[in-house]
């Protein structure tokens, strides 16, 4: 299966601002992507920061809601520039840390709201 690749995320702008004299800029986006058919690559789902309306520097990137109704939990990692899924596994009934979704995982179609500052 072909894994998810920049070109496969959409932005759509929600809101955006400038911080007047500084050039920061704070803004929201609905990123979207998943259509049940491309797979999650392994390290992440690479991400144009350029899209963010940031394409210097991403200081901040925050989920409105940290998780989608699919149960994943997402992360944005600014060194790689990419959007991470991770998930709970319970049935070894001890505590874990979250595991990264495999590179197997097609995920379906999934809206994120995404906050971001930077300039």
């Amino acid at each position: 299966m072909t894994a998810l690749a920049a070109s496969d995320v959409t932005y759509t702008v929600v809101d955006q601002s400038i911080s007047a004299g500084s050039g920061n800029k704070s803004n929201s986006f609905d990123v979207a992507f998943g259509d049940g058919a491309l797979t999650y690559p392994t390290g992440g789902v690479p991400m144009a920061k350029a899209k963010f309306g940031t394409p210097n520097v991403i200081k901040k990137l925050n989920f409105s809601e940290p998780s989608a109704t699919d149960g994943y939990l997402y992360k944005y990692d600014l060194s790689t520039e990419k959007l991470l899924m991770y998930y709970a596994e319970l049935s070894s009934g001890t505590d874990a840390a979250l595991i990264e979704v495999a590179n197997t995982v097609a995920p379906a179609a999934t809206t994120l709201r995404v906050d971001v500052d930077g300039w």
